[in-house]
């Protein structure tokens, strides 16, 4: 990835231009913007024939959001696996991903158990059986 953004740099004569916008708009002295951005990934989206998915119940398809909660998500458990806790990696996620508080950033702390098994089972071990089962009857 650092190779195609060193190259990309190139193209766009922005290599050692310290102030210029990764990613600017037509004029080149403001970025792109929000609603730009999501239209190239909805037309990219429909070029590689990658479908929105069917909306599902609280539920928005696939969308360009999901890539940086996606990044956060993993960033926390990668953290977590090689023994930094989520209390010591939320602040710089949380500037790394430009939020205004670490309010912000807590919010990807809740994560499903399906994707962090390995994590979830760490949990169980520690809590033993303070938690029991809930069974919900229909």
């Amino acid at each position: 990835m650092a190779e195609i953004l060193y190259r990309y740099c190139i193209g766009m004569g922005i290599l050692n231009v310290f102030d210029a916008y990764l990613f600017p708009a037509e004029d080149t002295h403001n970025h792109i913007s929000t609603n730009s951005v999501g239209n190239y990934y909805r037309y990219i989206r429909k070029l590689t024939g990658i479908s929105g998915g069917e909306l599902i119940k609280n539920g928005r398809g696939a969308c360009l959001h999901c890539f940086r909660h996606t990044f956060a998500v993993r960033s926390f458990d990668k953290n977590e696996r090689d023994g930094i806790k989520a209390s010591d990696s939320v602040p710089y996620l949380s500037t790394y991903l430009g939020h205004d508080s670490l309010y912000e950033t807590e919010k990807y702390l809740k994560y499903s158990g399906n994707h962090f098994q390995d994590t979830l089972t760490k949990f169980e071990d520690y809590s033993g059986e303070l938690f029991p089962e809930v069974i919900i009857y229909e």
